[in-house]
């Protein structure tokens, strides 16, 4: 390539309209420069794949679109969000929540509502993620699951999680559930104190998934 001449584009393969295969646009001392994305992992033994969307530097393009990056055997794998000894004394972190849904466009408006940043366009998306302090929260549509795992069932009966999100006074937690109630989402549980420094309400979302609003009551006075 001459002086001048304009880096073409890393090369690119799109499969089904979901998922991205690219190859990135830096190198870095872990990554290799070979990539693979195949359903039977049998045919690429010996390496693992990490979805870019979990590193904080993978120097990929937009954003947006779902990458996926093959890392060989024997290379270290990516460190997780946080930085290398963020699990000191622990052998297991939780450190991403998701919620399965049937409608990407309803879910994101609810938790919008709710008061999750949500970048502009996410209502198109077969996977969102919104990073929430050292936790990532992530919706992500039936078609989109079902891709990772095939033998996923519809739950029936009650709630088997619950999602809590905390506000920072007892008027904030009131004024809340009352705004996503009077925007048409099933109340599931009115405001009340749980302890006197502990006050909870709750709130379906579009999916049935029951929602915990908790704020801290001991400094309202």
């Amino acid at each position: 390539m001459s002086a001048g001449q304009p880096r073409p584009e890393p090369p690119r393969i799109v499969l089904d309209d979901l998922y991205v295969l690219d190859r990135p646009r830096a190198e870095d001392a872990a990554a290799n420069r070979r990539f693979a994305l195949d359903t039977d992992a049998a045919r690429f033994l010996g390496w693992t794949v990490d979805q870019a969307r979990s590193l904080p530097d993978a120097h990929y393009g937009e954003v947006s679109s779902r990458f996926i990056r093959g890392w060989e055997t024997g290379a270290p794998l990516p460190t997780r969000p946080g930085g290398a000894g963020r699990l000191t004394g622990m052998a297991l972190e939780l450190y991403m929540v998701g919620v399965i849904v049937a409608d990407m466009g309803r879910a994101v408006e609810f938790y919008r509502r709710l008061g999750l940043e949500i970048s502009e366009g996410s209502e198109k998306q077969e996977h969102v993620e919104v990073k929430m302090g050292e936790m990532t929260f992530f919706l992500s549509t039936r078609r989109a699951n079902a891709k990772w795992d095939p033998a996923a069932r519809d739950p029936s009966g009650g709630y088997r999680i619950i999602l809590e999100f905390y506000l920072e006074t007892r008027e904030a937690l009131d004024a809340k559930y009352a705004e996503m109630a009077d925007f048409g989402y099933e109340p599931h549980c009115a405001p009340y104190d749980v302890t006197p420094d502990l006050r909870f309400a709750m709130v379906d979302d579009p999916d049935g998934n029951t929602i915990l609003l908790s704020a801290s009551t001991a400094t309202d006075e």
